[in-house]
């Protein structure tokens, strides 16, 4: 409920949808989006039965939303919400497909962000896309765009490259991270 409300906060005067994946949890993440959407039909949440992944999560939220621009974010309070409208007046371009939030001053820990730091490199030197951070759950594209691409299971992280290949320009914002506040790293 706190961070829908940081959403809300952060998207007064626009008009919007916040799509929930509840992604197999086994808390009572479902019940409290339920009391959520009754009292807001803006909040419209989805529930996978078993954990999938973020590239699912994403996946179902996208396929579920109405609306032409997506803008994604995790669920653990890391990523700010007060990002969200800067990253989707970026699509105002039109040559821009993607937008790829890229975060600063990680709170993770030492060993998580070298394994990051490597593994973005490799994938960087490999694919050319010019995004250090592809892991940030911060991002926004347009849905159709999106939609086109061909789904599996890891996509999140080659999101980048592959609206580059389908002939659109990224656009980097960046985010400054914040503590955990739910959940655990996987």
């Amino acid at each position: 409920p706190e961070l829908i409300g940081e959403v809300h906060a952060a998207l007064a005067g626009r008009d919007y949808e916040i799509v929930v994946v509840d992604d197999g949890s086994t808390d009572n993440t479902a019940d409290v989006l339920a009391e959520l959407a009754k009292a807001d039909p803006r909040v419209v949440p989805v529930r996978h039965e078993s954990s999938l992944g973020r590239s699912a999560a994403v996946h179902t939220a996208t396929r579920q939303a109405r609306g032409a621009r997506i803008v994604t974010l995790d669920g653990d309070g890391q990523n700010d919400p007060v990002y969200i409208p800067v990253l989707a007046d970026c699509l105002d371009d039109p040559a821009v497909g993607l937008v790829a939030g890229q975060r600063l001053g990680r709170k993770d820990t030492a060993a998580k962000r070298y394994a990051s730091r490597i593994a973005n490199a490799v994938r960087g030197a490999l694919l050319g896309d010019g995004t250090r951070d592809t892991a940030c759950g911060l991002k926004a594209f347009r849905r159709e765009a999106y939609l086109e691409l061909p789904y599996f299971e890891t996509m999140h992280r080659f999101l980048p490259a592959l609206f580059l290949a389908d002939g659109w320009q990224i656009a980097h914002v960046d985010v400054v991270d914040r503590p955990r506040r739910h959940g655990a790293s996987h």
